[in-house]
């Protein structure tokens, strides 16, 4: 599936859907139920890595102070 498509299958446009991707967007819960449907991936496996992302770049800006 190309970006282009996921993107129109959750109701994002393409940068937006970049955004999320790249990590500049947090993957919210309601993103989190359009992934699943989308990709039949649970939407607690988004919900779980989108929070493990942000402990981890929590504690790489702890490490840099």
């Amino acid at each position: 599936m190309s970006q282009a498509e996921l993107a129109e299958r959750l109701g994002k446009s393409v940068p937006k859907l970049n955004e999320l991707i790249k990590g500049k967007a947090p993957v919210t819960k309601e993103t989190a139920t359009k992934l699943e449907y989308v990709l039949s991936v649970p939407a607690s496996f988004w919900i779980n890595l989108e929070r493990k992302y942000q402990d981890e770049l929590l504690e790489i800006e702890q490490m840099e102070h």
